[in-house]
């Protein structure tokens, strides 16, 4: 039986948080493959373009400067295929977009053209509804202080301090989203994070192999990225690096074997917790697992620190 002082403790901490890594990976990318066929990206920007833009006081006021215009703009048309929306749109195209937009309102006479500034406050007042868009540029072009190019860069904060929270709101329905997911993966493969350390704790050569692997990942550091063809075969591939772990997952009905369903209430409550455990760790993300095997990997090479010499 392995002892707390020697370094099974950390070998099996390191096998577990690779499992939940790899793991974690698979969730990802269905997470991320499920996102590119909904198109959940696009939607989420056009629901912030619209609250930036269509927000007024008066719900049956129209405003002349709404999403769907500003997506027909040349500029922000081109950033998709014919028939889609974009799923990002970088601060300076939204930002020459917008002031473009507002400059077409009406025509410029003599006296603007020297001070354009001063033509784009007044198409503000006069031809944008009371709202959030209207008083964000008001406060805007104050700042700005007649200088076109300060206004320019103001818009771009506000649409990035915008951007900043919208993908903040997107990551907390992602979380919850591959929450989810943790719990159909650890239920479905049977992942029951207290039964998998008792088994890497109690079989010295499986934890080995289980901890060599995980070094040599974390080096690799996998991720599933790209397009949605390429995340559903990295998810394929992950799912073969579990298999190859050969760690007891999955259920069977066969007596001792640790992949059997539990008899008794403690013993269902015991695996009701493993899986449970398992799904909050696939939901901390595969990034935080490899950085913790990296560390656990650190600590593992340099050893245990040596005793200090007594003094006599």
């Amino acid at each position: 039986m392995p002892t707390v002082s020697g370094s099974a403790a950390l070998d099996t901490a390191i096998g577990l948080a690779f499992l939940f890594a790899l793991l974690a990976l698979i969730a990802s990318g269905i997470n991320e493959a499920i996102a590119g066929f909904l198109k959940l990206r696009a939607a989420n920007l056009e629901n912030a373009l619209r609250h930036m833009l269509e927000r007024t006081d008066d719900p049956g006021a129209a405003s002349p400067v709404s999403m769907d215009r500003m997506m027909a703009q040349p500029m922000l048309d081109s950033l998709s295929p014919e028939g889609a929306k974009p799923s990002y749109i970088p601060s300076p195209v939204f930002a020459s977009t917008l002031l473009d937009m507002l400059d077409l309102l009406a025509p410029a006479g003599p006296a603007e053209r020297d001070d354009p500034v001063a033509a784009l406050t007044a198409r503000i007042d006069m031809k944008l509804p009371d709202g959030k868009l209207k008083a964000a540029l008001q406060a805007l072009v104050r700042e700005a202080q007649g200088d076109r190019d300060r206004l320019r860069v103001g818009v771009e904060r506000w649409y990035d301090a915008t951007m900043d929270r919208v993908s903040g709101w997107y990551k907390r329905r992602a979380q919850k989203v591959l929450l989810v997911i943790g719990i159909v993966i650890a239920v479905s493969i049977n992942a029951d994070a207290i039964g998998i350390a008792n088994t890497l704790w109690t079989n010295p050569s499986q934890r080995a192999a289980v901890v060599a692997a995980a070094e040599r990942a974390a080096d690799a550091r996998p991720t599933a990225t790209a397009g949605e063809t390429d995340k559903l075969e990295a998810v394929s591939d992950t799912v073969g690096d579990v298999n190859a772990l050969a760690l007891p997952l999955g259920w069977n009905n066969q007596e001792g074997d640790p992949r059997n369903v539990p008899e008794g209430v403690g013993g269902i409550l015991l695996k009701l917790a493993g899986l449970l455990l398992t799904a909050a760790a696939i939901g901390l993300g595969a990034p935080f697992w490899f950085d913790l095997i990296g560390k656990g990997a650190s600590l593992r090479a340099a050893g245990r620190k040596p005793p200090r010499s007594q003094e006599a």
